[in-house]
């Protein structure tokens, strides 16, 4: 029986978990997923950027979140769990600059 899990990625390494009855792999674009053998769902466990960070901002007056720039992509991340936000994906280009409106309600990028 064959079984098909979908991640962001090619997979590049895999691990079991000391259950027995899960594993955990990496992808090519810097995820990790835990994923139930029984069920073969994947869980986002982290990511981070794949390529070269170019900028990072801290919005004024807002010290729970950050926002990074990269190789397509710009990411807003939780500063007290570092864990995701958001994430724009800007195919084919990349982001060597950014800055947030001053209400926060906008991202800028070059």
């Amino acid at each position: 029986k064959h079984h098909i899990a979908n991640v962001c990625g090619g997979v590049t390494s895999l691990a079991m978990a000391p259950d027995g009855e899960s594993f955990y792999t990496g992808t090519d674009l810097s995820q990790r997923y835990h994923v139930q053998i029984g069920t073969f769902c994947p869980k986002l466990c982290g990511t981070c950027h794949f390529g070269a960070i170019y900028d990072v901002k801290f919005p004024k007056d807002c010290f729970e979140i950050f926002v990074t720039a990269s190789v397509e992509d710009i990411r807003v991340w939780n500063t007290k769990s570092f864990h995701e936000l958001i994430r724009i994906k800007v195919p084919g280009l990349t982001c060597y600059a950014i800055d947030v409106s001053r209400c926060g309600s906008s991202i800028y990028s070059a």
